[in-house]
C-alpha cells in the first residue's frame, strides 16, 4: 500500500475506546515526573503530537476498537493526570502496525543510531513521508534527516560512527560533500581531531611541566632566603615569613625586602649573588 502524498487522519478518540497492547507498547517503565512534567505542559500549550492509533482486530484482544501503537506518555498523561475524555489521535492503515511498533523501539536508549536508522526506513518505505515519521516520532526534522543521511553514506563511514570515531555532526557534513569523496573525507576529519587531541595533551603537559618548574624555582628561591634569615638573631620570624614569600613570587625586589628586615642594599647585593 503506497501512501505517499497523503495525511494521517486526525481524529479525536474517547480514551475508553484505546487499548493498551504491550506488544505495541515498549515505555511501560516510565517515571511518573516525566508524566506529570507532560501534563503540565500539554495544559499550557496543549497537545503538539496526537497518539497514534490503528483499528484493533481480532488478535489484539481486547474491547476497544483501537490500539495504541505510540504516544504511551501522552495516553497516560490525558487520562489519568489530566482527566480528559477524549484525545487526539492520528490513525494509520492496520498493515503497516509492525513499522510503527518497530520505530517505538527508538524511544529507547540502548539504540544505535544504525538501529534507528533502520527502523526510520522501514517506515519511509512503507510510503510515510519524514514530517509524517518526525510527527509520529516527535522528533525534530533535524534529528530525522541526520539518521537518513546516515544510511546515506557508505558502510566503511557507517563503521566510523558506529565506533564512535565520527559524531552525529560529521554525519551531516559528510552527507553534504560529494558521495564518492566520504571515506577520504571522514579520514581527514579523524586525522584532524587526532592531530588536535594530540596538540591539546601536549599543551597539558607543558603547561603543567611550566607549573611544577615555576614551583620548584619558588620553593628553591623561598629556602634560600629562609636558610639565609633565620641564620641571623635580629630577624623576626613572622616577618620573615611574609618577606620570604614576597620575594619568592616576585612581588618586591631583594633591596626593598632587605630594607624591611632592616638589612642593608649592599648585603641584599651580596646575597643575590651568592
Amino acid at each position: 500500500m503506497d501512501r505517499r502524498g497523503t495525511k494521517l487522519k486526525v481524529i479525536e478518540i474517547p480514551l475508553e475506546e484505546i487499548g493498551v497492547n504491550q506488544s505495541f507498547n515498549n515505555r511501560f517503565e516510565i517515571s511518573p515526573e516525566t508524566c506529570r512534567t507532560l501534563a503540565a505542559s500539554i495544559e499550557q500549550t496543549g497537545l503538539l503530537t496526537p497518539v497514534v492509533v490503528r483499528r484493533a482486530v481480532a488478535t489484539d484482544a481486547t474491547t476497544a476498537p483501537y490500539i495504541l501503537l505510540a504516544g504511551f506518555r501522552r495516553y497516560i498523561a490525558f487520562k489519568y493526570l489530566l482527566k480528559r475524555d477524549a484525545i487526539p489521535a492520528s490513525v494509520i492503515p492496520t498493515e503497516i502496525d509492525d513499522q510503527i511498533n518497530l520505530v517505538e523501539n527508538i524511544e529507547r536508549k540502548s539504540l544505535s543510531v544504525y538501529e534507528e536508522a533502520m527502523s526510520i526506513k522501514k517506515l519511509l518505505d512503507a510510503g510515510y513521508t519524514k514530517v509524517e515519521v518526525a510527527g509520529i516520532l516527535s522528533r525534530s526534522n533535524y534529528w530525522l534527516d541526520t539518521r537518513v543521511n546516515f544510511l546515506r553514506l557508505p558502510d566503511e563511514v557507517q563503521l566510523m560512527v558506529q565506533s564512535g570515531d565520527l559524531n552525529l555532526l560529521d554525519v551531516n557534513k559528510l552527507a553534504k560533500g560529494k558521495p564518492h569523496k566520504a571515506v577520504s573525507d571522514a579520514k581527514v576529519i579523524i586525522k584532524d581531531r587526532q592531530a588536535r587531541s594530540e596538540a591539546g595533551k601536549s599543551r597539558a603537559f607543558k603547561k603543567k611541566a611550566n607549573a611544577k618548574s615555576k614551583a620548584t624555582i619558588i620553593y628553591q628561591r623561598v629556602q634560600k632566603l629562609l636558610n639565609y634569615l633565620f641564620a641571623r638573631d635580629d630577624c623576626d620570624d613572622h616577618k620573615i615569613a611574609v618577606v620570604a614569600l614576597l620575594w619568592a613570587q616576585g612581588e618586591a625586589p631583594t633591596e626593598r625586602l632587605f630594607e624591611e628586615m632592616g638589612l642593608s642594599a649592599k648585603e641584599a647585593l651580596a646575597f643575590e649573588r651568592s
